[in-house]
């Protein structure tokens, strides 16, 4: 999405609202506080809460042309609104008077007279129109500690807010957030590093004393959310949302079972007798949870179910379950011959997943109308495949130490690019631009972040000049961009931004850093990007980096 270059009225008129914004609030945060000399020191009375109310202006209170007023004052009965007798202080915003008409144009020439059209009918009434309304924050409102933020919209019913203006009194929040396990002992580990974020949360696992434990972001602070036990959440399973819950593996003190939460409490939903190992998969599908273990396979949904037996290699397509089962593949109702070796893709009513259904081994299969049928025969060790089936422009893409595409309308398999080796060793995969974007090895460059348009590949950047590898990893599309962490040789780990030109740096999260993106993941919650990395003055904990695009949101003060 192209961004929109704002008009130098629209300039001039928002730095003006914030000027007012600003002056408005000084003034009466002045008009509560006076210097006087200090006698003596005693206990002063409770202060009471400045709260600001926004209403519209029509045509009065010199604002001929429109406006609104922001009332403020001090809440005396503590009701949390300001009522009229507590304003002391208003400031009108007036919206500009209309412009000059422009000069007159050239007379048109005479049209001929039309005919006569038709008496219409009375059309309907119209629907009644949505009052405007506005909202106002102060406090931490997402990358600024101290902020205040006006929000606006044309539907007081819906309350959908379709403009604001975010002025920020302080820095934007970055860096190092935590230090839970106190000074250079680290809060992170291999097996204690995951997480999930969506709008509402952020949640993850952290180690404090030995023992992992389950946490949340609450206002940039770390709060735990289990109990002080060795939960360890996470470590099999990952964290996987369904129906506005988190779910994850964790440990009872007797095994590993499964257990959800809603970022405040948290809940055990199995009792399973074998507990969940690494052999155990978790996939999250539109209308139910599945879950394979030792025990069988799991249903969670609006009626549970359980089936016991042998099942692996879960995935979901087609709204449809698709794994290994005692008898065969398993695809909705219906039983194949062989062993599926990847997740399954759906495209033009058609599956495509590697599979083993004879002498050949893995192999490329595709089943169309009922009919399973093997579609490559010179694929080669597929135990060694970095990333698996990846959909992308009609081809199939897939690497191991080698990256190749396979076109499904000529039944094709091409070898990318012979110079390129490892694709995604380092990172995931990511679809971007028109390309697929990951890190690969180059002779005479090192590994260094790469891309495909499913027809050849390429070195798109030496970010660590020479033979030195910048290792690009945690591709993450935020805002329509990507960004990833890569190394430097003397800062270390360090965030980029990747557009259709360049890999550019964009955070240092600290001088002289050693690794970053090590464990874990990039999380994007509330405005910020939060990221594991290793200082050398607290070891491993959690930085934070306000994402680029919304600093051109602020006004900073």
């Amino acid at each position: 999405m192209e961004p929109r270059i704002r008009s130098t009225k629209e300039k001039i008129l928002r730095i003006s609202i914030a000027l007012a914004i600003v002056t408005s609030l000084i003034l009466s945060i002045a008009s509560y506080y006076t210097l006087s000399t200090i006698d003596e020191i005693t206990n002063g009375e409770d202060g009471v809460t400045t709260v600001t109310r926004i209403s519209d202006l029509y045509g009065t209170h010199g604002c001929e042309d429109g406006g609104f007023s922001i009332q403020i004052g001090a809440d005396k009965n503590g009701n949390s609104s300001l009522d009229n007798n507590e304003v002391t202080q208003i400031r009108n915003i007036c919206h500009g008077s209309q412009g000059p008409p422009g000069p007159m144009g050239n007379r048109g020439y005479w049209g001929t007279n039309g005919t006569d059209g038709l008496n219409g009918s009375n059309g309907s009434d119209g629907l009644s129109g949505k009052s405007s309304f506005a909202q106002s924050y102060t406090g931490i409102y997402g990358a600024c500690p101290n902020s205040v933020v006006i929000e606006m919209g044309n539907n007081s019913s819906n309350n959908i807010v379709e403009s604001r203006i975010k002025i920020c009194f302080d820095d934007l929040i970055s860096g190092r957030l935590t230090d839970i396990d106190s000074n250079s002992v680290d809060s992170f580990s291999s097996g204690c590093s995951n997480g999930f974020a969506n709008s509402d949360m952020f949640i993850f696992a952290a180690a404090r004393e030995g023992k992992c434990m389950l946490y949340k972001m609450s206002n940039h602070n770390p709060v735990l959310v289990s109990e002080n036990s060795n939960l360890e959440p996470g470590m099999l399973l990952g964290f996987s949302e369904f129906n506005d819950r988190i779910y994850f593996d964790g440990n009872d003190g007797l095994n590993k079972q499964l257990w959800s939460t809603d970022g405040d409490t948290i809940w055990k939903e199995t009792n399973l007798s074998l507990g969940i190992d690494s052999t155990s998969e978790l996939i999250a599908t539109e209308n139910e949870l599945a879950l394979l273990t030792r025990d069988g396979l799991s249903i969670l949904s609006q009626s549970d179910t359980f089936v016991s037996g042998v099942y692996s290699n879960i995935s979901y397509a087609n709204q449809t379950l698709i794994y290994n089962s005692e008898n065969g593949i398993k695809i909705g109702s219906e039983i194949y011959s062989g062993e599926i070796n990847s997740p399954a893709i759906y495209n033009d009513e058609q599956y495509w997943f590697m599979a083993t259904t004879d002498s050949y081994g893995p192999q490329i299969h595709r089943l169309t109308n009922g009919l399973l049928q093997r579609v490559t025969d010179n694929i080669f060790n597929y135990e060694d495949w970095n990333f698996g089936l990846t959909w992308f422009d009609d081809k199939l893409i897939f690497a191991n130490s080698s990256l190749y595409s396979f076109d499904i309308q000529n039944l094709v398999l091409t070898h990318l690019n012979s110079s390129i080796t490892n694709p995604a060793l380092h990172s995931n995969v990511i679809e971007y631009d028109e390309y697929l974007w990951f890190s690969c090895g180059v002779i005479s460059f090192g590994y260094e972040l790469c891309r495909s348009d499913g027809n050849e590949a390429w070195l798109f950047q030496d970010i660590a000049t020479g033979m030195d590898s910048s290792y690009p990893n945690h591709l993450t599309l935020i805002d329509n961009q990507i960004i990833m962490i890569a190394d430097d040789v003397a800062e270390g780990g360090q965030i980029y931004i990747v557009d259709s030109d360049s890999a550019s740096l964009s955070f240092n999260p600290e001088p002289g850093l050693s690794t970053a993106g090590a464990h874990g993941s990039i999380w994007y919650h509330d405005s910020m990007a939060y990221f594991i990395a290793d200082s050398n003055s607290y070891g491993l904990e959690m930085y934070a980096w306000p994402v680029w695009s919304l600093n051109e949101d602020w006004i900073l003060i």
